[in-house]
Parts: C-alpha cells; sequence; structure tokens
C-alpha cells in the first residue's frame, strides 16, 4: 500500500461504521471507558466510570480521537515511523 492511500481518511459513508469498530478497540484497551453511538450521529464517550459523558458531533470527531490515543500508543512504546 502506498504511503498516499494509508494516509487517506476513509470515505464519508464509511466513517459510522469505521468509528464503531475504533469505539471498540478504544474501550477494550482502556482509553475509554464507553463509547456509544446516538441515534442523531452524535457519539456519547466517557473516559472512566466517574467521568462526564461527552457529545461528539459525529464519527469523524471519534476517529480523531482514535488517531490521538493510537499517537499515544506508539509514543509511549516508542515506536518512530
Amino acid at each position: 500500500m502506498s504511503s498516499s492511500t494509508s494516509n487517506r481518511l476513509p470515505k464519508p459513508s464509511n466513517n459510522a461504521a469505521v468509528a464503531a469498530a475504533w469505539a471498540e478497540v478504544l474501550v477494550r484497551r482502556g482509553h475509554l471507558h464507553a463509547a456509544l453511538p446516538a441515534p442523531t450521529g452524535q457519539w456519547l464517550v466517557q473516559e472512566g466510570p466517574e467521568s462526564p459523558v461527552l457529545v461528539l458531533p459525529g464519527p469523524e470527531e471519534l476517529l480523531d480521537l482514535a488517531a490521538r490515543a493510537q499517537c499515544l500508543d506508539h509514543g509511549s512504546r516508542g515506536v518512530n515511523r
């Protein structure tokens, strides 16, 4: 896969499905306590069990959150690309 295709965001029509998959990963890896899609297209996320619930406007913001978490994971392991 070329670097130009690997750096592109998914097509908007796929963002909801991709966001759902990343939400599951974020919760499983302990980056979030909960992440649930709302019927409005928004995402409800909670960092910890006692944290307030945050409302993200859409799947793109959840994907941004996943990208930041991935950078933190790579940085904490000393992985450089």
